[in-house]
Order: structure tokens, then sequence, then C-alpha cells
């Protein structure tokens, strides 16, 4: 994998940038998209690529002036798609389509832990339900992460912040029965 290119979508949000660090640290050639703030992906030494990545024609060109064949992909309803579920839905299929266009080789979806037993008055959840589908039936090679939480869950400052409450509760009342082990060699 050492070299290969990868494009990570929203780059410059929290999970964007540490995946963009992960993604730099096990040896890939990484490239972010930011719509303004190259200087902080430089400082990670990712390479920038000024793009919405709400916006199709502007996935298209990130995805050509890159070559990257593999994507990360993680959406926002809050701030980009304004809390409103058929903005996100269309940023995620926007997404999936721009990277079928350019036959990248792997694309990844974060979404989150049990989404499909969640209510519809959950909408922010409800929403990646239906990017996952889209993405299965896409026909791309594609990986969709369903992490328990974000960190910002444990530590957000504007909302809530149950760190200092002195608890924590999590998404899902479901036990997980499967995790994943690293092989010896990747682990520290």
């Amino acid at each position: 994998m050492s070299g290969e290119k990868v494009l990570v979508l929203n780059a410059t949000g929290k999970v964007g940038r540490n995946t963009c660090r992960a993604l730099k640290e096990a040896g890939f050639n990484v490239y972010g998209t930011t719509r303004s703030n190259t200087s902080e992906l430089k400082k990670l030494g990712v390479h920038p690529v000024r793009c919405n990545y709400t916006d199709r024609s502007d996935l298209d060109h990130a995805l050509a002036e890159t070559g990257a064949k593999k994507v990360f992909s993680i959406t926002d309803y809050f701030l980009a798609a304004k809390s409103k579920p058929e903005v996100e839905i269309q940023h995620g299929k926007n997404a999936i389509d721009a990277a079928k266009a350019a036959q990248v080789d792997h694309f990844i979806f974060v979404s989150v832990v049990d989404a499909e037993f969640f209510n519809e008055h959950v909408k922010h959840i409800k929403t990646k339900i239906v990017i996952e589908d889209y993405l299965r039936k896409s026909g791309i090679p594609y990986s969709i992460l369903r992490p328990t939480a974000f960190f910002e869950n444990f530590d957000d400052p504007k909302n809530w912040n149950p760190l200092k409450k002195g608890a924590l509760k999590f998404l899902s009342t479901k036990t997980i029965k499967y995790y994943l082990r690293l092989p010896k060699h990747l682990r520290t």
C-alpha cells in the first residue's frame, strides 16, 4: 500500500484530519479536500486539494487532479448539510457517483453503528442507511465503517460535554460481538 494515492474528503474536519494523519503514517500518498485551509493539511504532510466536497463537479475535478484510486468519505449532517437529510444524502451520492466515474479501486464510507435500529426521528443517522444502500448498489468496491461514537460525542463544548459531567452514554445499547483484531506486526 505504500505510496498509493488516497483522497480524503472533508479532510480538515475532526475525523478527516485524523484519518489523513493515520493514512500518512501508514505510508499512503494522501490528498485531502479543503475549501480554504491548505496550511493545516500541509503541516500534516497531506497534499491539499481545493474542493467543496459536497459539490459533484468539484469532486470530479479533485479525483482527476489527484489520480487517487481510493476515497475516504464522511458526510456532515449538521454543518455542510445544514441539518437537512436530503442534502446530506445528496452529498453522499455525489461522492459515490464521482468515485464511480473516476473508477476508484476502493471507497470507504463512515456511517454509524446500528443505524438501522434508530427510529425515523433520528434523521442524522437514518441518512447513513440511505447512503450505505446507494454505495452497495454502485458496484464500487467498498468498506463501510460503523463506529460506535465519534470523539465529539465525548468532548463537544458547543453542545454538551459528558466528560465534564462524569458520565458517558453511547449511541447503541446493542452488545458488540465482533471486533477487529490487528495482526501482531501492526499492534503498537
